[in-house]
């Protein structure tokens, strides 16, 4: 009995010994982890400061023709008034609004003694909008396809809309567009261009456009580029009523690139019609010239070399630096078959694109 209870109390003891060692070692674990976590911690509040101290944020909202700074959700409209000439020569006023903001925002991302690097993004939106036309007109074509309309954007297409191509037959396709009593449109298709109803379309201005620069600095290196981008705009193809009409006038111009793309035979799938040389043109006001502007561009970029100064020394100059420097390198765009930064209309017609340059040089100091 004695050596029974013994041996209970050294069993007793040692499990409590050996709770005891794995709650100190609990213990121990627990205030290393929550050591480090206080430190990095500390750590993030400084970088948040430092971020918070090297970032600037620009906020502009632009009403009208004039630049203001934004006050709540208070918002001071104002009009602007534009003449616009028609083809007969006579003028009807336009009363529209525009509102718009700019942001940019500027960022030190690493600042060292031998390493910086700093980016500046920047985007822009301006929205118009017809408010009033003579003061009696509710809308008015303008030309062959743009259509100048209360409630909407300024520069708005005025088109038949494209359906693509009948893959049995290639000819072109487009939709009728009539409106029921609710003002919703007929999606019906039909190889009939004059029974298709044009409609109020896409408009050329981009929902958002910008651009977005870092500046970067190792030891003698510097490097500067700049991209731009725009989303969201349209252009017409006005050359494309001339070079794109499946045979009707091609006799006299060259062919675009992709008409190799026709249709060809029974069961192809594609968006450009079948050619037939002297056939009839189809509609020029049509949305198979309307294309997308959307794109990103390399628009500049600048890479030098500062030789240090332990290698000026010998050469008697205070400051030397070599250089590279090159504008509009490469473009990414939604439609490549003409440059995408077109003109402010929103027309294209045989445009010249922004040339690519490339520069070398050294700036010498004495």
């Amino acid at each position: 009995m004695f050596d029974l209870n013994r041996r209970h109390h050294l069993l007793c003891g040692r499990f409590f010994h050996a709770a005891a060692l794995a709650a100190a070692h609990h213990v121990v674990i627990i205030s290393a982890v929550t050591r480090i976590a206080a430190e990095l911690l500390a750590v993030a509040r400084h970088m948040l400061r430092v971020m918070l101290t090297d970032v600037v944020l620009l906020v502009r909202v632009v009403v009208g023709d004039a630049l203001l700074a934004h006050c709540g959700r208070h918002i001071r409209h104002s009009r602007l008034r534009a003449i616009h000439a028609h083809a007969s020569r006579t003028a009807r006023a336009a009363l529209r609004t525009r509102l718009g903001w700019e942001l940019e925002l500027r960022t030190i991302n690493f600042a060292g003694n031998n390493f910086n690097w700093t980016s500046v993004l920047n985007m822009t939106h301006n929205k118009n909008k017809i408010v009033s036309l003579d003061g009696k007109l509710e809308q008015s074509i303008e030309g062959s396809w743009f259509i100048h309309k209360v409630g909407l954007p300024y520069s708005t297409f005025y088109v038949k809309e494209y359906a693509g191509v009948d893959p049995q037959t290639g000819k072109a396709l487009y939709y009728m567009n009539t409106q029921d009593a609710n003002g919703n449109y007929d999606k019906t298709v039909t190889t009939d261009a004059s029974a298709a109803q044009a409609i109020p379309y896409k408009s050329v201005d981009p929902k958002i456009s910008g651009g977005f620069t870092n500046i970067v600095n190792y030891k003698w290196f510097d490097l500067a580029l700049t991209l731009t981008y725009s989303l969201g705009g349209y252009s017409f193809d006005k050359t494309g009523t001339y070079n794109e009409t499946d045979g009707a006038k091609e006799q006299n111009y060259n062919l675009p690139i992709y008409e190799l793309d026709r249709w060809q035979k029974p069961g192809d799938v594609t968006d450009v019609p079948r050619f037939v040389l002297g056939q009839a043109a189809g509609p020029q006001n049509s949305s198979r010239y309307v294309h997308s502007t959307d794109h990103l561009r390399v628009k500049n970029l600048t890479l030098g070399f500062t030789l240090p100064d332990q290698w000026l020394t010998k050469l008697g100059v205070s400051k030397a630096r070599l250089y590279f420097s090159g504008s509009n390198l490469l473009t990414w765009a939604k439609w490549n078959q003409y440059d995408p930064e077109v003109p402010v209309s929103g027309e294209v017609f045989c445009e010249t694109p922004p040339m690519r340059t490339y520069s070398f040089g050294i700036e010498v100091s004495f």
